[in-house]
């Protein structure tokens, strides 16, 4: 028969292993992620210009989604304010 005292101690041994597996896959996530952010993110000149936000440093969300469904008008709304 098998004693319950080895059960507890092969399943302590089980569970601290996978939190120790899963700390370290987190732990790895966050450091690729923050290698990305730091050496590879293209930095844009805070006082470039915006097309429709004018005077801040990230775009809208409104203009993130006139982008992505009608991205024609907003080219040419900024070649029109770049050209003049």
């Amino acid at each position: 028969m098998f004693e319950m005292a080895a059960w507890r101690e092969y399943r302590a041994d089980y569970d601290s292993s996978t939190f120790q597996v899963l700390g370290l896959i987190v732990l790895l996530t966050f450091a690729v992620v923050y290698l990305y952010r730091r050496l590879f993110l293209i930095r844009y000149p805070a006082d470039a210009p915006r097309v429709r936000d004018v005077g801040k440093s990230r775009f809208s969300l409104r203009t993130r989604w006139a982008y992505y469904t009608d991205c024609a008008n907003l080219l040419h709304e900024a070649y029109e304010r770049v050209s003049s």
